[in-house]
Protein backbone atom coordinates (compact mmCIF):
# COMPACT_ATOMS: atom_id res chain seq x y z
CA UNK A 1 0.00 0.00 0.00
CA UNK A 2 3.09 2.67 0.72
CA UNK A 3 3.90 1.72 -2.69
CA UNK A 4 1.05 2.65 -4.10
CA UNK A 5 1.22 5.82 -2.48
CA UNK A 6 4.64 6.63 -3.29
CA UNK A 7 4.12 6.08 -6.83
CA UNK A 8 0.14 7.81 -7.10
CA UNK A 9 1.95 10.86 -5.27
CA UNK A 10 4.58 10.58 -7.69
CA UNK A 11 2.16 10.37 -10.83
CA UNK A 12 0.07 13.05 -9.45
CA UNK A 13 2.57 15.65 -10.80
CA UNK A 14 2.88 13.79 -14.13
CA UNK A 15 0.38 15.10 -16.23
CA UNK A 16 1.78 17.54 -19.06
CA UNK A 17 1.91 18.38 -22.57
CA UNK A 18 4.90 17.47 -24.41
CA UNK A 19 6.65 20.64 -25.22
CA UNK A 20 8.38 21.98 -21.87
CA UNK A 21 10.51 25.19 -20.48
CA UNK A 22 13.73 24.43 -18.71
CA UNK A 23 13.56 22.22 -15.78
CA UNK A 24 16.49 23.94 -13.83
CA UNK A 25 14.73 23.25 -10.54
CA UNK A 26 16.15 19.41 -11.08
CA UNK A 27 19.56 20.33 -10.62
CA UNK A 28 19.07 22.47 -7.60
CA UNK A 29 17.52 19.60 -6.23
CA UNK A 30 20.42 17.69 -6.99
CA UNK A 31 22.60 20.54 -5.07
CA UNK A 32 20.51 20.35 -2.11
CA UNK A 33 19.04 16.59 -1.88
CA UNK A 34 21.17 14.41 0.92
CA UNK A 35 23.86 12.41 -1.63
CA UNK A 36 21.74 9.10 -0.08
CA UNK A 37 18.77 9.73 -1.91
CA UNK A 38 17.66 6.84 -4.10
CA UNK A 39 14.82 8.31 -5.92
CA UNK A 40 13.81 12.02 -7.61
CA UNK A 41 10.63 12.43 -9.59
CA UNK A 42 10.50 15.87 -11.16
CA UNK A 43 7.37 17.57 -12.66
CA UNK A 44 5.77 20.90 -14.04
CA UNK A 45 2.90 21.65 -12.31
CA UNK A 46 1.89 24.84 -14.23
CA UNK A 47 1.76 22.22 -17.68
CA UNK A 48 -0.40 19.98 -15.80
CA UNK A 49 -3.12 22.53 -14.95
CA UNK A 50 -3.29 23.13 -18.90
CA UNK A 51 -4.78 19.65 -19.80
CA UNK A 52 -8.34 19.40 -20.44
CA UNK A 53 -8.61 16.26 -18.58
CA UNK A 54 -6.63 18.21 -15.53
CA UNK A 55 -9.47 17.39 -12.93
CA UNK A 56 -10.44 14.27 -13.38
CA UNK A 57 -6.48 12.84 -13.74
CA UNK A 58 -6.16 14.74 -10.40
CA UNK A 59 -8.92 12.59 -8.53
CA UNK A 60 -7.67 9.52 -9.60
CA UNK A 61 -3.85 9.99 -8.86
CA UNK A 62 -3.66 12.30 -5.88
CA UNK A 63 -3.89 10.66 -2.34
CA UNK A 64 -6.11 11.97 -0.01
CA UNK A 65 -2.83 12.42 2.61
CA UNK A 66 -1.40 14.91 -0.05
CA UNK A 67 -5.02 16.72 -0.87
CA UNK A 68 -5.07 17.04 3.32
CA UNK A 69 -1.25 18.80 2.67
CA UNK A 70 -2.87 21.14 -0.34
CA UNK A 71 -5.83 22.70 2.08
CA UNK A 72 -3.17 23.03 4.82
CA UNK A 73 -1.10 25.32 2.49
CA UNK A 74 -4.25 27.37 0.95
CA UNK A 75 -4.37 27.80 4.98
CA UNK A 76 -1.08 29.45 4.90
CA UNK A 77 -2.02 32.14 1.67
CA UNK A 78 -0.01 29.46 -0.85
CA UNK A 79 -2.79 28.10 -3.60
CA UNK A 80 -0.87 25.25 -5.12
CA UNK A 81 -3.25 25.12 -7.62
CA UNK A 82 -2.22 28.58 -8.61
CA UNK A 83 1.61 29.15 -7.01
CA UNK A 84 3.05 26.44 -7.59
CA UNK A 85 4.93 25.63 -10.78
CA UNK A 86 7.62 22.70 -10.57
CA UNK A 87 8.22 20.74 -7.83
CA UNK A 88 10.90 17.64 -7.22
CA UNK A 89 10.06 14.72 -4.88
CA UNK A 90 13.14 13.08 -3.17
CA UNK A 91 13.23 9.56 -1.65
CA UNK A 92 15.86 7.65 0.85
CA UNK A 93 15.52 5.14 3.68
CA UNK A 94 13.81 1.79 3.88
CA UNK A 95 12.30 0.93 0.73
CA UNK A 96 8.93 0.59 2.68
CA UNK A 97 8.72 3.94 4.47
CA UNK A 98 6.45 6.48 2.86
CA UNK A 99 7.23 8.97 5.41
CA UNK A 100 10.98 9.35 3.66
CA UNK A 101 9.22 11.40 0.99
CA UNK A 102 11.08 14.82 0.72
CA UNK A 103 11.08 17.72 -1.78
CA UNK A 104 11.60 21.22 -3.42
CA UNK A 105 8.73 22.99 -5.25
CA UNK A 106 9.56 26.34 -7.27
CA UNK A 107 6.56 28.44 -7.45
CA UNK A 108 5.16 32.21 -6.13
CA UNK A 109 4.80 32.37 -2.54
CA UNK A 110 4.00 34.79 0.26
CA UNK A 111 6.60 33.87 3.71
CA UNK A 112 5.80 36.64 5.07
CA UNK A 113 1.66 35.81 5.38
CA UNK A 114 2.58 32.18 5.83
CA UNK A 115 4.45 33.38 9.21
CA UNK A 116 2.09 35.67 10.36
CA UNK A 117 -0.58 32.99 10.27
CA UNK A 118 1.30 30.23 11.96
CA UNK A 119 2.29 32.95 14.39
CA UNK A 120 -1.38 33.98 15.32
CA UNK A 121 -2.69 30.25 15.32
CA UNK A 122 0.32 28.95 17.11
CA UNK A 123 1.13 26.34 14.99
CA UNK A 124 4.42 23.56 15.64
CA UNK A 125 7.46 25.09 14.58
CA UNK A 126 11.34 24.78 15.17
CA UNK A 127 13.75 27.08 14.27
CA UNK A 128 17.36 25.52 12.31
CA UNK A 129 19.73 27.16 10.79
CA UNK A 130 18.06 30.63 10.25
CA UNK A 131 15.26 28.83 8.85
CA UNK A 132 11.57 28.58 10.46
CA UNK A 133 10.18 24.52 9.97
CA UNK A 134 6.62 24.78 10.26
CA UNK A 135 5.05 21.67 10.86
CA UNK A 136 1.90 19.68 9.24
CA UNK A 137 0.09 17.90 12.26
CA UNK A 138 1.53 18.34 16.09
CA UNK A 139 5.23 18.19 14.98
CA UNK A 140 5.74 15.17 17.26
CA UNK A 141 5.52 12.41 15.06
CA UNK A 142 8.33 10.62 13.80
CA UNK A 143 6.63 10.50 10.03
CA UNK A 144 4.78 14.43 10.17
CA UNK A 145 6.10 16.47 7.77
CA UNK A 146 7.78 20.11 8.30
CA UNK A 147 7.87 22.74 5.35
CA UNK A 148 9.90 25.80 5.12
CA UNK A 149 10.43 28.85 2.40
CA UNK A 150 13.95 28.82 1.70
CA UNK A 151 13.13 31.89 -0.53
CA UNK A 152 10.13 33.72 -1.59
CA UNK A 153 10.15 31.84 -5.02
CA UNK A 154 11.26 28.21 -3.72
CA UNK A 155 10.11 26.04 -0.73
CA UNK A 156 11.02 22.72 1.24
CA UNK A 157 8.72 19.99 2.39
CA UNK A 158 9.59 16.34 4.15
CA UNK A 159 9.92 15.05 7.41
CA UNK A 160 12.05 16.98 10.11
CA UNK A 161 15.37 14.83 9.44
CA UNK A 162 14.58 14.84 5.93
CA UNK A 163 14.07 18.59 5.87
CA UNK A 164 17.00 19.31 8.18
CA UNK A 165 19.47 17.39 6.05
CA UNK A 166 18.29 19.50 2.92
CA UNK A 167 18.30 22.87 4.42
CA UNK A 168 22.39 21.41 5.59
CA UNK A 169 22.40 20.56 1.72
CA UNK A 170 21.29 23.89 0.11
CA UNK A 171 24.16 25.49 3.47
CA UNK A 172 26.80 23.88 1.77
CA UNK A 173 26.68 22.21 5.10
CA UNK A 174 26.51 18.63 4.03
CA UNK A 175 27.66 16.36 0.72
CA UNK A 176 24.89 16.31 -2.18
CA UNK A 177 23.35 14.52 -4.85
CA UNK A 178 25.53 16.47 -7.12
CA UNK A 179 28.70 14.60 -5.55
CA UNK A 180 27.31 11.35 -7.62
CA UNK A 181 28.37 11.80 -11.47
CA UNK A 182 26.31 8.87 -12.11
CA UNK A 183 22.88 10.18 -10.89
CA UNK A 184 24.02 14.15 -12.63
CA UNK A 185 24.42 12.52 -15.84
CA UNK A 186 21.14 11.00 -15.55
CA UNK A 187 19.44 13.60 -14.66
CA UNK A 188 21.16 15.28 -17.07
CA UNK A 189 20.03 12.95 -19.83
CA UNK A 190 16.31 13.45 -18.75
CA UNK A 191 15.94 17.20 -17.90
CA UNK A 192 13.65 18.14 -20.66
CA UNK A 193 13.09 14.61 -22.06
CA UNK A 194 9.36 14.86 -21.09
CA UNK A 195 6.62 16.24 -19.10
CA UNK A 196 7.33 13.97 -15.98
CA UNK A 197 10.71 12.47 -15.58
CA UNK A 198 11.77 10.27 -12.55
CA UNK A 199 15.45 8.23 -11.33
CA UNK A 200 15.58 5.55 -9.40
CA UNK A 201 18.37 3.41 -7.80
CA UNK A 202 19.97 0.90 -6.22
CA UNK A 203 17.78 -1.72 -4.60
CA UNK A 204 14.45 0.59 -4.98
CA UNK A 205 14.66 0.22 -8.51
CA UNK A 206 14.89 -3.58 -8.57
CA UNK A 207 11.74 -3.43 -5.81
CA UNK A 208 9.75 -2.04 -8.51
CA UNK A 209 9.85 -4.65 -10.58
CA UNK A 210 9.23 -7.37 -7.88
CA UNK A 211 4.98 -6.26 -8.25
CA UNK A 212 4.80 -6.10 -11.51
CA UNK A 213 6.48 -9.36 -12.53
CA UNK A 214 4.32 -11.46 -9.89
CA UNK A 215 1.09 -9.76 -10.11
CA UNK A 216 -1.63 -11.36 -7.91
CA UNK A 217 0.25 -14.45 -7.31
CA UNK A 218 0.54 -15.68 -4.21
CA UNK A 219 3.31 -17.42 -4.73
CA UNK A 220 7.14 -16.26 -2.77
CA UNK A 221 9.31 -16.14 -5.02
CA UNK A 222 12.55 -14.50 -4.58
CA UNK A 223 13.82 -12.54 -7.80
CA UNK A 224 16.70 -10.73 -5.75
CA UNK A 225 19.16 -12.50 -7.93
CA UNK A 226 17.61 -12.09 -11.67
CA UNK A 227 17.52 -8.08 -10.31
CA UNK A 228 20.33 -7.59 -8.24
CA UNK A 229 22.33 -6.29 -11.84
CA UNK A 230 20.08 -3.49 -11.72
CA UNK A 231 21.64 -0.38 -11.45
CA UNK A 232 19.09 2.55 -11.82
CA UNK A 233 15.65 2.73 -13.39
CA UNK A 234 15.20 6.10 -15.60
CA UNK A 235 11.29 7.16 -16.64
CA UNK A 236 9.13 9.45 -18.39
CA UNK A 237 5.68 9.69 -18.49
CA UNK A 238 3.60 11.55 -21.17
CA UNK A 239 -0.32 12.57 -20.73
CA UNK A 240 -2.12 14.20 -23.88
CA UNK A 241 -4.77 12.01 -25.29
CA UNK A 242 -3.23 8.83 -24.45
CA UNK A 243 -0.79 8.02 -21.62
CA UNK A 244 2.76 7.00 -22.46
CA UNK A 245 5.72 6.22 -21.11
CA UNK A 246 10.02 5.40 -21.94
CA UNK A 247 11.70 3.48 -19.17
CA UNK A 248 15.27 2.51 -18.93
CA UNK A 249 16.09 -0.28 -17.20
CA UNK A 250 20.03 0.26 -16.86
CA UNK A 251 22.06 -2.76 -16.03
CA UNK A 252 25.67 -3.86 -14.54
CA UNK A 253 26.62 -4.92 -18.21
CA UNK A 254 25.25 -6.12 -21.20
CA UNK A 255 24.61 -9.87 -20.32
CA UNK A 256 22.65 -9.13 -17.42
CA UNK A 257 20.40 -6.49 -19.46
CA UNK A 258 20.09 -9.48 -22.13
CA UNK A 259 18.94 -11.77 -19.11
CA UNK A 260 16.30 -9.48 -17.80
CA UNK A 261 15.19 -8.84 -21.33
CA UNK A 262 14.98 -12.18 -21.90
CA UNK A 263 12.30 -12.46 -18.51
CA UNK A 264 10.22 -9.31 -19.54
CA UNK A 265 9.78 -10.98 -22.63
CA UNK A 266 8.54 -14.18 -20.91
CA UNK A 267 6.53 -12.20 -18.63
CA UNK A 268 4.42 -10.11 -20.93
CA UNK A 269 3.98 -13.65 -23.27
CA UNK A 270 2.67 -15.24 -19.27
CA UNK A 271 0.50 -12.05 -19.11
CA UNK A 272 -1.12 -12.38 -22.44
CA UNK A 273 -1.81 -16.38 -22.16
CA UNK A 274 -3.23 -15.93 -18.63
CA UNK A 275 -5.66 -12.98 -19.09
CA UNK A 276 -5.41 -12.47 -15.80
CA UNK A 277 -5.34 -9.10 -15.52
CA UNK A 278 -7.99 -6.07 -16.68
CA UNK A 279 -8.17 -5.97 -20.36
CA UNK A 280 -6.57 -2.68 -20.81
CA UNK A 281 -3.73 -3.28 -18.42
CA UNK A 282 -3.05 -6.85 -20.36
CA UNK A 283 -3.34 -5.31 -23.58
CA UNK A 284 -1.29 -2.34 -22.13
CA UNK A 285 1.49 -5.13 -21.48
CA UNK A 286 0.88 -6.47 -24.64
CA UNK A 287 1.90 -3.57 -26.47
CA UNK A 288 5.15 -3.17 -24.28
CA UNK A 289 8.38 -2.38 -26.51
CA UNK A 290 11.54 -4.49 -25.38
CA UNK A 291 14.72 -4.03 -26.81
CA UNK A 292 18.22 -4.10 -25.42
CA UNK A 293 21.25 -1.48 -25.78
CA UNK A 294 24.14 -2.67 -24.90
CA UNK A 295 23.93 -2.35 -20.56
CA UNK A 296 19.99 -1.07 -20.99
CA UNK A 297 16.77 -2.53 -21.24
CA UNK A 298 14.51 0.33 -23.10
CA UNK A 299 10.60 -0.53 -22.38
CA UNK A 300 8.11 2.08 -24.41
CA UNK A 301 4.09 2.01 -23.74
CA UNK A 302 0.80 3.73 -24.43
CA UNK A 303 -2.53 3.05 -22.94
CA UNK A 304 -5.69 5.36 -22.22
CA UNK A 305 -5.62 7.78 -19.97
CA UNK A 306 -6.62 5.99 -16.52
CA UNK A 307 -4.52 2.77 -17.19
CA UNK A 308 -1.79 4.04 -14.69
CA UNK A 309 -4.27 4.07 -11.89
CA UNK A 310 -5.53 0.59 -12.78
CA UNK A 311 -1.44 -0.45 -12.86
CA UNK A 312 -1.28 1.14 -9.66
CA UNK A 313 -4.10 -0.74 -7.82
CA UNK A 314 -3.14 -3.79 -9.36
CA UNK A 315 0.37 -3.80 -8.79
CA UNK A 316 0.31 -6.19 -5.87
CA UNK A 317 1.27 -5.54 -1.71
Amino acid sequence: MKRKILLAFSFWFALFPNLLPAQELAREALACFPNDTQQIAYANLAQLRTLPNYHQLRRTLFSLQMQNFEEFLRSLGADPERDVDEIVVGWRGSVNDLSALFGIAQGQFRPDQAQNYIAREKLPERQYEGFTLDAFGSGLGRDDLFFTFLSSSLAAFGRLSDLEALVDGYLGNRVVLNSNSQFVNWEAELEGSGPQWGITTGRAAANMAVPLLLGDSNQKVDLSSLLSPIRAVLYQVHWDTDFSTQIAVICQDAQSAGTLAQLLNLWREAVSKTNSKPADVTQFIQGLEIHTDGNRIELEGSGPPDILSRILHGAGP
